[in-house]
């Protein structure tokens, strides 16, 4: 039988950008994500990789099973981290890919890569169940993210993380506000790249004790909170929080200034998802977003994994 991997998507609800200088987040495990199947191949010495999204070709690979050099891609920066990731999961298990069998892996994401829902996290995740190592581990060699979201790839409920400096504490928590059915996540219609955008934050070489504290709280309270006013309220004061930090309009101001309830940048400010607060219903939410040219809505409900469902 074909090993087979298995890891979710992610979108984190409190803590962004913050959580990288040790504040707590927030974040879901997503109902999307990415699966991979390998097995042997007749190309000794070869590994043949290949990902499809959403059922299309989107990149294929082949690299050397000696040092996973690169002998043919269609796209140079997604042969690249597949590279690294190979190099750093046999740095942490030099057993891992050790012969000169030939490989065949497949990869499939049932995700738009424009979502930004995690593809790298939940690839990062499926290799370190290959190889047998600590995801967490696998991340820190290869990104200079939290590793929240690795953490939701593995996890079957919301988690609160919290870096640390050894590894970081992670909770799960049971999110299953009374308010549910007025929480949405947008698709705001642009990409962002979430690993460019860390380096330029981090690049500010800024403390932000108080802001961290106060996120921190957020986060906790968020995670537990089922009263729909506190919900929109914390929402509020993270905005303007991260907004400070960032020196950014919150996307309230700048997009949705007649915004009937609150509405949250969730990641890298500018692009991806957003979270909103309505107090209607979901026809009425997207009636509102069609007129901005935004259209691309899910509940909670569609967007949240259960597994027991």
């Amino acid at each position: 039988m074909k090993p087979q991997y298995y890891s979710h998507g992610k979108l984190m609800i409190s803590g962004e950008y913050l959580v990288l200088l040790g504040a707590r987040a927030f974040a879901i495990p997503v109902r999307f994500g990415q699966s991979m199947l390998t097995q042997e191949s007749g190309a000794d010495g070869l590994i043949y990789w290949k990902t499809k999204v959403q059922d299309k070709a989107w990149f294929e690979a082949e690299f050397t099973t000696t040092d996973f050099t690169i002998t043919r891609c269609n796209q140079e920066q997604a042969a690249g981290f597949v590279r690294n990731l190979l190099i750093a999961a046999r740095q942490l298990n030099p057993d891992f890919l050790h012969g000169n069998t030939g490989l065949m892996v497949e990869c499939f994401v049932d995700f738009d890569m424009q979502w930004g829902l995690g593809s790298s996290s939940s690839l990062i995740s499926n290799v370190a169940y290959w190889a047998d190592i600590d995801p967490l581990e696998l991340h820190a060699k290869v990104s200079k993210g939290s590793g929240y979201d690795v953490a939701c790839a593995r996890s079957t409920k919301p988690v609160l993380f919290e870096p640390g400096a050894g590894k970081p504490n992670i909770s799960l928590v049971d999110f299953r506000p009374s308010f549910s059915k007025h929480i949405y996540f947008i698709h705001l219609g642009k990409k962002k790249d979430s690993q460019a955008d860390v380096e330029i934050f981090l690049c500010k070489k800024s403390n932000y004790p108080l802001e961290i504290e106060r996120i921190s709280k957020i986060s906790r309270r968020m995670a537990v909170s089922d009263n729909y006013h506190e919900f929109g309220e914390l929402m509020h004061e993270h905005e303007e929080i991260m907004s400070a930090v960032l020196q950014k309009a919150t996307l309230k101001a700048s997009r949705f200034s007649d915004f009937a309830g609150e509405i949250k940048s969730l990641g890298a400010w500018g692009g991806d998802f957003a979270m909103a607060l309505w107090p209607y219903d979901k026809g009425s939410l997207t009636k509102y977003l069609a007129d901005k040219n935004t259209g691309l809505v899910f509940s909670l409900n569609e967007m949240m994994y259960e597994p027991n469902e």
